[in-house]
């Protein structure tokens, strides 16, 4: 029996922290951030990032 998979959608902010916060795999997020920007090639590309706190108070 073929069970569909549901798939968590990346504009939620829970899933946006899970898969671009994580400070195991900070390449995704420097990727992700280097196609947001439109930076090619290693002039001015982002190489590393440094994820200090990313729980935000509701204050």
């Amino acid at each position: 029996m073929y069970m569909k998979r549901e798939s968590l959608d990346p504009k939620v902010d829970f899933v946006f922290k899970q898969i671009f916060g994580s400070e195991k795999h900070p390449e995704i997020l420097i990727a992700f951030l280097n196609s947001v920007f439109g930076i090619k090639g290693t002039e001015g590309e982002i190489v590393s990032v440094k994820i200090e706190n990313p729980d935000m108070d509701k204050n």
